[in-house]
């Protein structure tokens, strides 16, 4: 719980970057599959700020990731309201012109 906690202000950052109601849940998921897959024996040194930067690295690129999904995924919709849609049988505005 202490490595959530330690990268919980990125997490943050990366969440309001992203702008979007499941950020932070997807980036956190992200976050415990990085430390869960991480390859220690990748590292020639088990220095904690070489590991600290992978994983940095790493959930910087996931952002990334998440965001073009995110705004792929994004489409503008438009509602028609029926209601305001012109009604050719009311004649009141037919025959007046506006200036």
């Amino acid at each position: 719980m202490s490595l959530i906690l330690m990268f919980e202000p990125l997490i943050k950052i990366y969440t309001k970057k992203l702008n979007y109601e499941e950020a932070e849940t997807y980036l956190i998921i992200v976050y415990i599959e990085i430390i869960k897959n991480i390859n220690l024996n990748l590292f020639a040194v088990k220095n904690g700020g070489l590991i600290v930067s992978y994983t940095v690295g790493s959930l910087k690129h996931k952002k990334i990731n998440l965001f073009r999904k995110h705004v792929t995924n994004t489409q503008d919709s438009l509602e028609i309201n029926m209601d305001l849609i012109y009604d050719e049988t009311d004649m009141r505005y037919k025959s007046r012109i506006f200036l």
